[in-house]
């Protein structure tokens, strides 16, 4: 029984001593065929060294690795809209607004109380879809507050009265057709936030007529003079939602990988990289290797 005890300890100090205790060497170099190729053209990036894992960053826009952990950037913001006016032009009883501190509560106290900045649009002249034109949000908060923070909610809103000097505004009635608002990232991509089917506006009163298609605005009144102060108010967007850039995994513990392609769509001059790591219960660490590629058109 000594004999089995002994010879089993002695093959487990044998076995233990096989066992790798320290994590492999991230680093690792990449080297291409070429520096330069097309749009389209397959790109290969062969690796020199064998960590753990590998996590590539192209260089284009939503992946470069200088900005994987800023959460903090700031887009632009867009908005622009079309309108229509009908049953009488005597006078524009309708404006359009932005504000960075209402409170979110959709009655018409709150809204009053909050501090809206007139955007300064064009309206129709009786022509219908007629452009306002596009309006950098960034640029009028900017110029009203004096700043724009990544934590600013941002409302816009239609305000109709139907009242000009106690005098009935010819029955005005105004249709927004159509409304988008985008951001732009600090790279310079566009996306859309919003357009007239998703902008989910919240009316006050609640039966100005909005659909997704349009919003109605008129006299609910139907006094002289009337006293309409009718408002149709977006949810907050946000100019701080950029995310932070991301990397695609291309090696992992259990892989063993010797290259990897991939192809550009856009000309330009990129800086890929290969971000490495060997992490063990013993310890590790992790390294960096970038090289830079040409694509022309």
């Amino acid at each position: 029984m000594k004999k089995t005890i002994i010879s089993l300890s002695a093959a487990v100090l044998v076995f233990g001593s096989c066992i790798q205790d320290k994590a492999p060497d991230p680093t690792m170099g990449v080297t291409t065929d070429k520096s330069e190729y097309k749009v389209g053209e397959t790109v290969t990036f062969r690796f020199d060294g064998d960590p753990d894992n590998i996590v590539f960053y192209s260089g284009e826009y939503g992946h470069n690795y200088a900005d994987k952990n800023n959460y903090s950037r700031v887009g632009t913001l867009y908005f622009d809209f079309t309108s229509y006016v009908r049953n009488g032009t005597l006078a524009r009883n309708i404006e359009v607004l932005v504000s960075t501190d209402f409170n979110g509560i959709y009655d018409l106290e709150n809204i009053k109380a909050a501090t809206w900045h007139t955007i300064d649009a064009a309206w129709s002249d009786g022509s219908d879809n007629f452009p306002s034109g596009e309006f950098n949000i960034n640029e009028l908060l900017e110029e009203k507050n004096g700043s724009v923070n990544p934590d600013d909610n941002i409302y816009i809103a239609f305000h109709y009265f139907d009242w000009q000097d106690d005098q009935r505004a010819s029955q005005n009635q105004w249709i927004i057709r159509s409304a988008d608002v985008s951001i732009v990232s600090p790279a310079g991509e566009k996306s859309q936030l919003a357009d007239m089917a998703t902008f989910d506006w919240t009316c006050v009163p609640e039966n100005i007529d909005a659909t997704t298609t349009r919003i109605l605005f008129r006299d609910l009144e139907n006094v002289v003079p009337s006293q309409s102060d009718d408002w149709t108010v977006s949810p907050a967007f946000s100019i701080g939602g950029i995310p932070a850039d991301t990397g695609v995994p291309v090696k992992g513990i259990d892989t063993d990988v010797t290259e990897y392609t991939y192809t550009y769509t856009e000309p330009g001059i990129y800086t890929a990289v290969f971000e490495t790591s060997s992490y063990w219960y013993t310890g590790g660490s992790s390294y960096v290797a970038s090289i830079e590629v040409k694509v022309t058109e």
